[in-house]
């Protein structure tokens, strides 16, 4: 199979310098020219090789290139030149393998004197033997994912291995194009499995998708392989009726609807508002409280309320963001929470879906994580752990990708993510290991969250195209509303217009209060242990608002 190889730059020749003055910036053409930059040597065959650069100038007459052997710094040759405004050049003699060369290229003016320094980087041609084998053995098309299966041959010489997957729409693809650094592999010539979720891939587009591989030698592709998301699930409509609520400002307006879910009662809320007009706040409390009594306690100025996070004997279990500080961690998780099963002893690491807004109250939806130091990171991807197949290494500042440079005033983890960028990046489909082990539960939520037959009451966040905030909640396991799976809150939320939004806590835990008003079906039952058909609400230890401004 023939492979492409790409060499990033390994290291700038001493000789290269930063030129002055800028043509672009000074066009009369009385100043040395701008020296090309971001130079990258591509391997096309055993003898040959392209370069590729920047042109930082304007006016030149073209391009002269160039080659210098490291250990004779007297061997300087020019071997070919290309015309002004072209930004690559095939070199096809003169190479010897195993051996590192300085390749440079220089903007040449028609005054001698005014053309620019030789910018250089160095590349090692290695020899052929050495290649690396990549080969994609399998690539599925799921409706929020691809499905990669790859392994790595002849491996054996190279050192400081990285390797993955990357793709394009556009062209061929590259790192320097879309790209996931792949899993950790235990044994050499091991197939790796690894799943490109839909946060990164457009329906209705073909890509090609390739295995690249990164050592000290270079960077190898392999050829690429075309694929195409199947057709997104589709948004649930259901009809609304505005609910009035006494003393609730017009900035705020509510929502209810009664319309069966396929074929089932089910009865929900939710509360939009533009955040120009009020505040989105996250609590964190330094007790469990219920959200009647938090609503109550942070007065006539909360105007909506609902439940947040998961939470674990009395203790937010997650990130959460208040006032611009960071609370709390994100930890590895079990694979599955029943002390009986195989996965309760395996540990995996994930990111979870986060929703939070900036200080100028814009919203976002991203993954987050936190290091080994307990520092949290926000990412436009989750980390891609598949239960049963697929473990990741530590979230880090660069894991499972460069991390966003978001500064949330105000944030709440939980998950999974119900949609990013308009899309839903999960599904139910199970790998060939059977029940609940799930392709695309990438954050690894346990069993009494994530099923096609998991129904409950459920608590979300979202936000629309125009920046518009929506919580959202349902009833559910009651006779008057037997509740949602998770894809069929993604669906809806997607139905109201909502582009990005993140599953909350659910169950007991989702009450919405509204100017004081509970507006949802409490709990019966378990309450009051001397009453204990009353009606109650779980009390939980965080929660998110609407605040008058």
């Amino acid at each position: 199979m023939e492979m492409r190889k790409i060499l990033a730059v390994l290291a700038l020749a001493a000789a290269v310098t930063s030129c002055g003055e800028s043509s672009k910036d000074n066009p009369s053409g009385n100043s040395q020219l701008a020296a090309p930059s971001d130079i990258v040597v591509t391997r096309t065959s055993r003898t040959s090789v392209n370069i590729s650069w920047k042109d930082n100038s304007e006016g030149e007459k073209g391009f002269s290139i160039w080659i210098r052997d490291p250990e004779n710094t007297t061997d300087l040759r020019q071997v070919g030149s290309a015309q002004a405004d072209e930004t690559s050049f095939d070199l096809t003699e003169g190479l010897v393998e195993d051996h590192s060369w300085y390749f440079g290229v220089k903007a040449e003016a028609a005054d001698e004197s005014l053309s620019s320094k030789i910018s250089y980087t160095i590349f090692f041609v290695q020899s052929m033997e050495h290649y690396p084998v990549l080969t994609i053995e399998s690539l599925t098309e799921e409706d929020c994912s691809f499905v990669v299966k790859y392994t790595m041959g002849n491996t054996e010489k190279h050192s400081n291995i990285r390797y993955g997957l990357c793709w394009s729409a556009d062209g061929v693809p590259t790192v320097d194009s879309f790209s996931q650094a792949g899993p950790p592999v235990k044994e050499k010539g091991e197939t790796v499995f690894q799943v490109i979720p839909d946060s990164q891939i457009e329906h209705g587009k073909t890509y090609k998708v390739a295995l690249w591989f990164t050592s000290d030698g270079g960077t190898w592709y392999s050829d690429p392989v075309e694929a195409k998301l199947k057709d997104a699930p589709e948004a649930i409509t259901l009809s609304w009726e505005k609910v009035s609520v006494t003393g609730l400002p017009s900035t705020v307006e509510i929502y209810e609807s009664r319309t069966p879910l396929s074929g089932r009662n089910f009865h929900a809320w939710y509360a939009i508002a533009d955040p120009e007009s009020v505040d989105f706040r996250v609590q964190i409390p330094s007790s469990a409280a219920t959200v009647d009594d938090q609503a109550a306690a942070l007065g006539s100025k909360c105007l909506v309320l609902i439940n947040g996070g998961y939470f674990y004997n009395g203790r937010h279990t997650g990130i959460g963001v208040v006032g611009g500080t960071v609370q709390g961690t994100l930890a590895s998780v079990r694979g599955s929470l029943r002390s009986g099963d195989t996965e309760y002893n395996v540990l995996y690491n994930v990111t979870r879906g986060v929703f939070g807004v900036d200080a100028s109250g814009k919203p976002s939806v991203y993954w987050c994580g936190s290091d080994a130091a307990g520092a949290a990171h926000y990412f436009d991807r989750p980390l891609p752990s598949v239960r049963g197949e697929t473990k990741w290494g530590p979230v880090t500042s660069s894991n499972p990708s460069k991390e966003i440079a978001w500064k949330p005033a105000y944030a709440l983890s939980a998950g999974p993510a119900l949609l990013y960028e308009g899309r839903i990046p999960f599904n139910f489909t199970e790998t060939s290991k059977g029940t609940e082990y799930y392709l695309n539960n990438f954050e690894i939520m346990p069993y009494d969250i994530f099923g096609k037959d998991v129904l409950a009451d459920r608590t979300a966040v979202g936000y629309t195209e125009q920046g518009k905030i929506i919580l959202f909640i349902c009833d559910g396991r009651i006779e008057q509303s037997r509740g949602a799976n998770l894809l069929e809150l993604a669906r809806i939320l997607k139905g109201l217009g909502c582009v990005g939004a993140v599953n909350f806590d659910g169950g007991g835990s989702t009450g919405m209060v509204a100017m004081g008003n509970h507006l949802n079906s409490l709990l019966t039952g378990s309450g009051d242990p001397l009453n204990p058909d009353s009606s109650y609400n779980r009390p939980v230890v965080s929660t998110i608002a609407f605040f008058a401004k």
